[in-house]
């Protein structure tokens, strides 16, 4: 919930966690290293909310051969971008994140537009009533999508702000 577990320390695999701040300790989790993280997590009688796999991104097959086990344990894995698989429970993807917050701030599921580049916004480009994928996006998200708008360099996000607010002109 608020710790990171792993076996090895990489900044630069941590800058995602980082938060802007005067004082103190500038990321959004503590850290815990250790020879076996998942020992220690066990030890602290802690669960684990996400799994982190950094696949050697030269051996194509080491990725192949870690989602394969995982569909073997019914979970859901995903990526982020090419160097990071993220395995969590079946249910737990943005497409549902955001409708849980919707639901709670009264938001309907056919009023969601969504804008990814990445395997884990699929689900939720997918489902939304609007997507976008960003100029730079992978094609398995281009493909799902309504529209492909310019990179986050060029204001895609711009762009696609301006289709979702044409689109409800006569909202």
């Amino acid at each position: 919930v608020d710790t990171y577990y792993s076996n090895r320390i990489r900044p630069e695999r941590f800058n995602h966690l980082k938060k802007d701040s005067q004082y103190g300790m500038n990321y959004q989790v503590n850290f815990s290293f250790s020879t076996n993280p998942l020992k220690e997590l066990n030890n602290r009688k802690n669960t684990a909310l996400k799994f982190q796999i950094f696949p050697d991104v030269e051996k194509k097959e080491e990725k192949i051969m870690v989602l394969e086990k995982v569909k073997e344990l019914d979970l859901y894995a995903t990526s982020s971008n090419e160097k990071v698989i993220e395995i969590m429970e079946k249910n737990v993807n943005k497409f549902n994140g955001i409708s849980e917050i919707g639901s709670f701030l009264g938001i309907n599921k056919n009023e969601i537009a969504a804008i990814g580049d990445q395997d884990n916004d699929i689900p939720m480009l997918e489902n939304s009533i609007l997507s976008f994928a960003m100029g730079n996006s992978i094609d398995k998200v281009k493909e799902v999508c309504d529209y492909t708008v310019s990179t986050n360099e060029n204001f895609g996000l711009v762009e696609a702000i301006n289709i979702v607010l044409e689109k409800n002109s006569h909202v």
